[in-house]
Formats: structure tokens, sequence, C-alpha cells
């Protein structure tokens, strides 16, 4: 399901269509309203609190998961998806005359995603390769190249000296192309397929360890 139908799914158990609730799913959430959000009557009450539960605390559940599993805001940590699901939420509750034009909802919705989204970036990620020598300076192999690089060369690409430069100059090197918009989780794709790469290799080349 696309985040536009989880979260005007959100929305509408929010607004409520009028009929009664035949949820049978348990379960509530209670937190602060933003301070910015609170209406002159809400402070004068003293009631800051919003508590939310059955189908509300389902779709809210559903929309995270939909958003957390969403490679464009792997830059977010889990409580900020949930505390910007959160400001929504009290966003709609407040004003929620507003949310039963469609027109305004999907406005709306196009301008959360905007926010939590990130488009991805593609890197160049750099794995160094033990037990491995390379006949040629570089040798491009499927979507992925085998080369070395000099002190010099890394140092212009901005490593500086140290343990890891000596770890990677003049020794083989896998460049494996990788997207995202979290250094963490970028890493752990290169090597992941790096490793599959290696695999291959050693597939094709069971008694070599020099590849031409």
């Amino acid at each position: 399901m696309s985040h536009q139908k989880v979260l005007k799914k959100f929305i509408r158990s929010i607004v409520g269509s009028g009929a009664p609730s035949t949820s049978i799913f348990r379960g509530f959430m209670t937190d602060e309203i933003p301070e910015e959000l609170r209406t002159e009557k809400i402070k004068r009450s003293g009631e800051t609190t919003l508590t939310i539960d059955g189908e509300t605390f389902q779709a809210f559940n559903l929309a995270y998961q939909s958003l957390r599993e969403d490679t464009n805001t792997e830059h977010l940590r889990d409580y900020e998806i949930k505390r910007k699901l959160w400001y929504l939420l009290c966003e709609v509750y407040l004003e929620h005359s507003h949310y039963r034009n469609s027109s305004f909802v999907n406005s709306k919705i196009a301008e959360f995603l905007d926010d939590v989204c990130r488009t991805l970036e593609e890197f160049e990620v750099l794995i160094g390769i033990h037990n491995f020598e390379l006949a040629a300076s570089e040798t491009a192999i499927w979507d992925f190249k085998l080369t070395k690089f000099t002190k010099t060369e890394l140092s212009q690409m901005g490593l500086g000296a140290g343990k890891l430069m000596d770890e990677f100059a003049d020794q083989p090197t896998m460049i494996v192309q990788a997207a995202g918009n979290n250094n963490s989780l970028v890493a752990i794709r290169a090597r992941k397929k790096a490793k599959f790469n290696l695999e291959v290799l050693r597939t094709f080349f069971p008694d070599c360890r020099t590849i031409p």
C-alpha cells in the first residue's frame, strides 16, 4: 500500500466518518500536544495531552511501519518519524473540519511526505580486499570495479593519514555502487554487494588469486 493511501486512512481515522467503529484492535497512545499547536482554550483548560486508541492507534502504527520500511526515510530515526506523525495527528485533530475536504487532505499529505522523504544519493564505496591480486591497474567487472589507489590519490579523495590510509594504499580495492541517505546503511549495503561479488569471483576463478 502506498504512503498516500496509508496516510489517508490515518487522517480519516482521526476525522471520523460518522459510522460506528467496528475495530477490535486494542492499544492506546498518550502524548503531549505540541506547544505551538495549542489553542487558547487548551491552554486555559490545562488539558495538553491527547490519547488515541482503536482504529486511530492502529492507523498510526500502520503509517509508521509504511514510512519506516521506505529507504527514502532512512535518514530519520524511529522516534523522529513517530514525532512527525504525532504532529500531523494533532494538526488534523485540532482542525478536523478542514480535513473533510479531499483536496486539502491530498495537499497536506504531499507536504508531509515532502518533509519526511529524501531522495536517495548515489555513492561509490571503497571496500578493501585481502588475499587478492590485480594484474591490471583497474578492471571493470559487471557493475563494480577492482583497482588500487596510491596514498596521494587517497589523500586527494579526502582520506587522512593513519591506519585506514595504510590499509587501502596500494592494496586491491573494490568500488561498488550503493544508494541511500544514511551513511551507515549505505556502508552495510555496499559490504553485502562486495561480499556477493567476491563469492561470484571465487566461483569463476576457483584456483586463481590474480584477476587479469
